[in-house]
């Protein structure tokens, strides 16, 4: 076992060397994603195990070398979900959230079967965070790389967001809680 303590400020001083701006927080993110941790849980952790102190080292050193954390952690938020992240995709940035505002202030009838469409769709994150807020809402997305398109599919699961939910990997198609081939996609449906 390791003490926590220790390992951080080892982590801090790699990171503010790599020159991060927030090493600390840095860090501490790192060490909760690895130990399964949230920040709360953080404080009442004292000793890592000597695998999760090999993988946080690991983690820390990708970090250093200017790794997105999205990518060493598999995953970022937007809007109200997690998304997964991998460097097939763009990381979803929270400026982009705006879209999505104006969104809701454009059309507030969260009942309305509105229509989407989001070509390059990669994570999926605008489509998908646009119809998290609009249940009855039908949408599509496509991109041209069939990685993003697995990236994006792996959002789209029935649990995960209510209502239709349609997307494709390199090709366009679309999913309506239960999958179609991208052969069966029905241009008449715009």
């Amino acid at each position: 076992m390791t003490a926590k303590d220790v390992l951080l400020r080892q982590a801090t001083e790699v990171l503010k060397r790599a020159g991060l701006e927030d090493p600390r927080r840095e860090a501490r993110l790192l060490l909760g994603w690895v130990t399964g941790r949230d920040p709360a849980g953080l404080f009442s952790l004292t000793t890592v195990s000597e695998a999760d102190a090999t993988r946080f080292e690991g983690a820390v050193t990708r970090r250093a070398a200017r790794e997105p954390l999205a990518f060493i952690v598999g995953e970022t938020g937007f809007w109200t979900l997690d998304f997964h992240t991998t460097p097939d995709t763009l990381i979803p940035r929270g400026d982009s959230e705006a879209l999505i505002e104006a969104l809701l202030v454009v059309r507030p009838d969260r009942a309305a079967p509105l229509k989407m469409l989001d070509l390059g769709t990669g994570t999926g994150c605008l489509l998908l965070s646009a119809l998290s807020e609009y249940p009855q809402a039908w949408g599509c997305g496509g991109g041209s790389l069939r990685r993003s398109g697995s990236t994006c599919s792996q959002e789209c699961e029935p649990e995960r967001i209510a209502g239709p939910q349609l997307f494709s990997g390199g090709k366009l198609g679309f999913r309506s809680g239960r999958k179609i081939r991208c052969g069966d996609f029905q241009p008449s449906l715009y």
